[in-house]
């Protein structure tokens, strides 16, 4: 008799995974706005034009400057003409924006430590493992019938490294 967990109840717990409220701030964190919040977060020290943007977080350059203009009138980010390229804007965050992204992946960490605090660390090291593998076998469409776009299997890497400098750095300062 093999020894496999029926395909129902894996796919009930994954519907009861994705409706918890405690987890919103996760999915919330890589979407829109925040999601580019985040990746200016991690590339400081760069020079980050919107059609970069556009590319590395595949969303339309049409909404890419939507999203902008609005980050700007909140006062999270400040684009200026690049000193290196007079042609080209540059995208880079504000301190009230550098501060939200700080405070956001401080509730994601505090979340998952509670998180690693009751499962105890065996079973957390379990759970990730499970996680990448899953996220993996997504990815190279192993786990469908029909293989994901080229353009999905190599963002999810970077996407990956992205929410571990995240959850490993706690608040950045």
């Amino acid at each position: 008799m093999e020894n496999r967990l029926p395909s129902d109840r894996m796919a009930e717990a994954l519907r009861r995974l994705y409706a918890i409220r405690e987890l919103e701030t996760l999915s919330h964190f890589w979407q829109g706005e925040p999601k580019i919040l985040y990746h200016l977060y991690f590339r400081q020290d760069q020079e980050v034009n919107p059609s970069e943007l556009s590319e590395a977080l595949g969303v339309t350059r049409a909404r890419i400057t939507s999203i902008l203009s609005s980050l700007r009138a909140k006062g999270l980010i400040r684009m200026h003409v690049s000193e290196r390229d007079r042609r080209r804007m540059v995208v880079e965050l504000s301190e009230q924006g550098r501060d939200k992204v700080e405070q956001e992946c401080a509730q994601i960490e505090e979340r998952m430590q509670r998180l690693r605090s009751g499962l105890g660390d065996e079973k957390a090291r379990l759970l990730l493992l499970l996680l990448e593998q899953s996220v993996a076998l997504l990815e190279t469409g192993v786990a469908r019938e029909e293989t994901e776009p080229e353009t999905i299997k190599t963002t999810g890497r970077k996407k990956k490294e992205d929410s571990e400098q995240c959850l490993n750095s706690g608040s950045r300062t």
